[in-house]
């Protein structure tokens, strides 16, 4: 086994006096002599893979030799500066110092990409001639499964729909029988007729109203220019209430002043109630709303109009950082913020970005 030497410290020669990596021969036993081989050390008793001290023959002390072929490293380099490097940097050069130094790669540095007047969540959009900053909207996304919102489509879900597809929630109940019959029942029973408003023609009893209405017709008539026939007698208490059909009404006698409490509901005729009106319309709410109902993109599960990168099923960038990029990970399949390390325009052709190091 042979192996190259780092560093040789007295004895030989380099091959090169400005590299004192290399090295133009080595001792060979056999022939007693050094051996045109640079930078390699073998023996008679087989290849030298490491040694640190002197080496000694039969001619004299060659000198002090030292290697270490397992350890070399970008930082034993003299024209390298890594001070302050981070995950994902490259190496630029820097002319004035002699030195390659860690930097990072923006779209910028990029000889075809112009980020004049980009702001934050726009992506880059290739022209014919180059990149520039643009904005995604729903016209440049594909319909897939999440239909958009269209007219059309709202129209027939709720044409096709009944009081069946809309279960039944914990405030508003579908009616029924027991259900309305219950809450008549316990309304009519704590009523009175000052719950009920006096309306226009069907006017409420007062004494002051029953008295101008007499007389006002006293006024007009006389009974004394009238004889009293057999068949129209003039009245008397007796006679009014023997003669009365109904003596008394819910056992209130006198002046009894009645509502549709005091009445009970026929088969047919029935009286009004909430959830009887709310029963007979052909839709009873629309994704929770009543009454005046006006859907959005939202309530359809459309790409809003004013959607950004981030609220694409496939594009994660939660924790992104300034001046970092999108990438695929085919193991999530989708797009997470990536800085590329060792990229440069020959590594981009047209979208088809290729990051060999995140």
């Amino acid at each position: 086994m042979s192996f190259e030497i780092e560093r040789l410290v007295g004895g030989l020669t380099p091959a090169n006096p400005g590299d004192p990596r290399t090295f133009p021969a080595i001792w060979n036993d056999t022939a007693d002599e050094l051996e045109a081989v640079e930078g390699r050390v073998t023996t008679a008793e087989g290849d030298i893979s490491s040694l640190d001290g002197r080496l000694t023959t039969a001619e004299g002390d060659i000198g002090q030799l030292q290697t270490d072929i397992t350890s070399l490293v970008i930082d034993d380099l003299t024209d390298v500066d890594t001070d302050g490097k981070a995950d994902g940097d490259l190496l630029r050069y820097d002319a004035t110092a002699g030195e390659w130094k860690p930097d990072t790669l923006a779209a910028s540095d990029l000889t075809d990409v112009d980020t004049a007047g980009s702001t934050a969540g726009d992506l880059l959009r290739f022209d014919g001639t180059g990149w520039g900053p643009d904005t995604l909207d729903t016209d440049d996304v594909v319909e897939a499964g999440n239909l958009y919102y269209t007219d059309a489509r709202v129209e027939a879900v709720i044409a096709a729909s009944d009081t069946d597809d809309l279960a039944e929630g914990a405030t508003n109940l579908y009616y029924t029988d027991a259900r309305a019959e219950s809450a008549a029942d316990g309304r009519i029973a704590a009523a009175t007729t000052d719950d009920l408003s006096e309306g226009t023609t069907n006017l409420y009893f007062t004494d002051q109203r029953a008295d101008d209405r007499a007389d006002g017709r006293i006024a007009a008539a006389t009974t004394d220019a009238l004889t009293e026939g057999a068949s129209n007698l003039y009245y008397t208490d007796g006679r009014a209430s023997a003669a009365a059909p109904v003596q008394s009404v819910n056992t209130a006698t006198g002046d009894v002043v009645l509502d549709t409490d005091d009445i009970d509901e026929g088969a047919g005729n029935l009286y009004y109630t909430d959830g009887r009106a709310a029963a007979a319309a052909p839709v009873q709410s629309v994704n929770t709303q009543t009454g005046a109902v006006s859907l959005g993109a939202a309530d359809v599960g459309a790409f809003p109009d004013d959607g950004k990168l981030g609220d694409l099923d496939d594009v994660s960038i939660a924790g992104i950082t300034d001046g970092q990029l999108i990438a695929y990970q085919a193991s999530t399949d989708t797009f997470i913020p990536a800085s590329p390390a060792g990229i440069t325009t020959a590594d981009i052709t047209g979208l088809d970005l290729v990051w060999n190091d995140f």
